[in-house]
């Protein structure tokens, strides 16, 4: 009888090893599934920089936007509102883009956001080029034009978030559909919540 219970200790004492270790090679593989998932959220940080690095240097030809001279809708020079005190999204068109681009971009509303303006700069010779696609599409930001670029926008029109400093945070062209901007419209609202937070922080 002394002998069956010694072997039914012996068992129960195996089994709670076996079990401990296999607890321990979970949370072991649990551990490294965690690292190989902040290792893949790093590198996909890094892609997206050096994507993001790449376009800015592309269409700007810096890391941050240049200084433009500028016009409103009146043909009056002017400042660019916001650009150099807060983050603010610039959406770059030339008046030639394509309709679809145009009437997508109608999407986004004057401000991001709890804070983050948006303003539309295009790349025209005359107002005249400009006003009409303004009315015609509702534009509820407001729109100024500059003369002297030499924005590279061979794909415009494009979104770009800037910082205080005008770096470029975020960058992509907008395509002609709802979906497109509504993902641009997201993700720039995430950028801004995360940096707003960090500055709270």
């Amino acid at each position: 009888m002394s002998i069956s219970i010694f072997k039914a200790r012996h068992l129960v004492s195996t089994v709670v090893v076996l079990l401990l270790v296999l607890n321990g090679a979970l949370l072991w593989q649990d551990r490294q599934k965690s690292k190989r998932l902040v290792d893949l959220q790093f590198l996909l940080q890094v892609a997206q920089v050096e994507n993001r690095v790449f376009k800015s240097e592309k269409v700007f030809g810096n890391t941050f936007v240049p200084h433009f001279n500028a016009v409103d809708l009146q043909d009056e020079e002017t400042d660019i509102p916001y650009m150099g005190s807060q983050d603010l999204v610039v959406l770059f068109f030339e008046p030639n883009d394509c309709i679809a681009c145009l009437q997508a971009m109608s999407s986004f509303k004057s401000t991001i956001s709890s804070k983050v303006h948006v303003i539309g700069v295009a790349r025209a010779s005359t107002v005249t080029e400009i006003a009409p696609i303004v009315q015609q599409y509702g534009y509820e930001f407001p729109v100024y034009i500059t003369k002297d670029s030499s924005f590279e926008l061979t794909t415009s029109p494009y979104a770009v978030l800037i910082d205080k400093q005008k770096n470029i945070m975020y960058l992509s062209d907008i395509n002609p559909s709802v979906s497109s901007v509504d993902y641009h419209i997201q993700s720039i609202n995430q950028i801004a919540e995360r940096r707003e937070n960090a500055v709270v922080q």
